[in-house]
């Protein structure tokens, strides 16, 4: 435990107020150790008293590997367990049988998309931002993407740091799908914010997205139309 790191980790996610205080490269050793004895026993064991509890319990499901019916079950259960975006993107990113099976998430990831439920919506879209922003999946995930209405803060940055990442990768197709596509004025605004955020996306294409949006003006016109 770490008195001013746990004053840093209040600041930086408010709304948690039970952070001992642990480092996470220390609880990612942790989960190294928990993996390699039983990480089962660990689960059916760990409770909620702590944040670091649930993110230690969010990097041992991420790193199980399992049979995809189980490591579904155990995302399903482990979901309402997420009240923050750390814990939310901590888990995403750590979720490696995401990528085995891709398509049983795809699936999985469905309701979550509509949830009214800020951190569900959340959970949604960074699944989709960590596993799915690929050339076997990038239309599916623009239009899934589309689909997260909730409005929360965190639900909808999300969201915009997903779309900023596809521009990243696919700017052409991108950008094409906003042009047809319109945003809530929030998401859009840090869509582009985020893009502007990001260092491979040339200053010029940043001045561009920064003056013009996705949206049709008095004549301009996307690049790629």
């Amino acid at each position: 435990m770490d008195e001013s790191y746990r004053q840093f980790q209040s600041a930086l996610i408010p709304g948690v107020e039970n952070f001992l205080g642990v480092r996470r490269p220390v609880l990612r050793k942790m989960a190294v150790e928990i993996l390699k004895e039983d990480g089962r026993a660990f689960l059916k064991e760990a409770g909620r008293n702590s944040f670091e509890e649930v993110l230690l319990k969010a990097l041992v499901i991420g790193g199980l590997s399992v049979k995809k019916e189980e490591i579904l079950k155990l995302t399903e259960e482990f979901i309402p367990q997420i009240t923050d975006w750390c814990i939310c993107d901590t888990f995403c990113n750590s979720l490696k049988a995401a990528k085995e099976y891709r398509e049983e998430f795809w699936e999985f990831l469905a309701p979550y998309l509509t949830s009214e439920k800020e951190f569900e919506a959340r959970f949604a879209a960074v699944m989709i931002l960590e596993h799915y922003i690929c050339d076997s999946w990038i239309d599916k995930s623009l239009r899934a993407l589309y689909k997260i209405r909730q409005e929360g803060y965190y639900a909808q940055m999300a969201v915009a740091w997903a779309y900023s990442m596809c521009f990243v990768k696919y700017p052409e197709k991108t950008e094409n799908f906003l042009w047809e596509h319109s945003l809530p004025a929030f998401t859009h605004k840090k869509t582009i914010a985020k893009i502007n955020d990001s260092l491979p996306v040339p200053r010029e294409e940043k001045e561009r997205i920064k003056k013009y949006g996705f949206e049709l003006r008095s004549g301009t016109g996307s690049k790629y139309t």
